[in-house]
């Protein structure tokens, strides 16, 4: 946008021969030849004025046409109600993760985090303190971890974080996993909650994945690790694959873990 100063240089002329001529007409000695001198600076001034708030309307229109735009792109990719990266956001972001990854050949990392008896507490106080307590639960979150690292909402009560080095990855879920033990104040009440973490990584120098392809394998180790009970993490293998009847293109690696499940050594 032009500087509300800006925007006046080119009247600054005009201007200047409107005080010219209204200068004339008060020093001019002739009555009616001076009045006349007088109408046309004003209409002039008033012309001038009107072209000016014409232009600053126009500015303003502008400024807020361009806030709006800045408004829909942030609901666009972001969570209304707690403010997080969403789904498409997330999905974006992890994108690049896997795509710099490739060149710099490190590890790339999803851990999904769903909390454990979400649907309990939001029944019983509300939709209301359910909601409530999501926001809670982002803030704490967020606080947990580095700044570097995309929290997102993805739904309902489910999150995840991009974690760009697998080492780290364990390390974020334990953090996020302690982070949720304090209990949480909603109105007037202490509300404790838990959550269950899958991990999923990907070695770029091994393999390749879509972003949503990893997502997944995230949420099924979220899912195993909620199968063993509440307040757990459990990192994804290709056991959890073959359990789940995903494909395992491997065929020693297929073979071994069926050989796995008929001795009884999977469950």
């Amino acid at each position: 946008l032009v500087p509300a100063r800006a925007s006046l240089l080119p009247y600054l002329p005009l201007a200047g021969g409107v005080l010219a001529a209204a200068h004339q007409a008060f020093s001019h000695q002739h009555e009616s030849h001076a009045t006349e001198l007088i109408l046309v600076a004003a209409v002039v001034a008033l012309v001038l004025l009107r072209q000016y708030m014409t232009v600053r309307e126009n500015q303003l229109l502008t400024r807020a046409v361009q806030e709006r735009e800045l408004k829909l792109h942030h609901m666009a990719f972001h969570d209304v109600l707690t403010g997080l990266a969403n789904r498409a956001l997330f999905l974006d972001r992890l994108g690049h993760a896997l795509d710099l990854a490739a060149h710099n050949r490190h590890a790339v990392s999803v851990a999904f985090l769903d909390l454990d008896g979400f649907k309990a507490i939001n029944d019983s106080l509300g939709h209301a303190a359910g909601d409530q307590l999501l926001v809670r639960v982002a803030e704490r979150l967020q606080g947990a971890l580095r700044t570097a690292e995309t929290l997102a909402r993805l739904g309902g009560d489910e999150f995840a974080v991009v974690v760009e080095q697998e080492e780290e990855a364990t390390s974020v879920a334990e953090v996020m996993l302690a982070a949720l033990q304090p209990p949480f104040q909603i109105d007037t009440r202490a509300v404790t909650v838990s959550a269950s973490i899958g991990v999923a990584s990907v070695q770029p120098c091994i393999e390749s994945a879509q972003p949503a392809a990893l997502l997944h394998r995230a949420d099924m180790a979220m899912y195993a690790a909620k199968n063993c009970g509440t307040g757990r993490m459990q990192v994804h293998t290709p056991v959890l694959d073959l359990l789940s009847g995903e494909p395992v293109h491997d065929l020693e690696l297929r073979r071994a873990l069926v050989a796995s499940l008929q001795a009884g050594e999977i469950h």
